[in-house]
């Protein structure tokens, strides 16, 4: 009876592992499993040729983050609120884009490197924004609103 009962669940994880239709390497799951050890629902996705995309809860928190085939962590992003931007960022944004609404704020981490992707908008456009810890900002998008 034992060993029906252990070939079963041999079989079933087999089964389970054949249906998981996940595009990522057992690399690719071991090194995020290291780096994001507590995450739940986890979703993954092939971006480009070797570059896969983690979408996950951690912290209670919404976060994407992109691994090479190797396993390498290559960036992550997190949505966080307007209020959690850095202060200059929120300075240059109210000079420079005074009549506009924050829609959508990340905050990204790359080669060590953290920056904010802002998107704002008014009633003509949508404008999305790269944004560093101390002002700076570069127009990386520009959509003109349908009226």
């Amino acid at each position: 009876m034992k060993k029906i009962i252990l070939g079963l669940v041999i079989l079933s994880s087999v089964v389970v592992r054949a249906n998981d239709n996940t595009p990522v390497s057992e690399k690719v799951r071991q090194s995020f499993e290291k780096e994001f050890a507590k995450a739940s629902n986890v979703n993954w996705n092939a971006k480009e040729k070797n570059v896969f995309q983690a979408t996950f809860s951690y912290n209670n928190t919404q976060v994407e983050a992109y691994f090479d085939a190797e396993g390498n962590l290559l960036s992550t992003a997190r949505l966080i609120t307007e209020h959690q931007l850095p202060v200059m960022i929120i300075k240059e944004l109210t000079k420079d884009y005074a009549d506009y609404k924050i829609r959508r704020a990340e905050e990204c981490n790359s080669n060590n490197t953290t920056y904010y992707v802002v998107t704002v908008y008014n009633d003509q456009e949508t404008v999305s924004l790269k944004c560093f810890s101390n002002g700076d900002a570069q127009r990386v998008g520009r959509i003109k609103n349908k009226i």
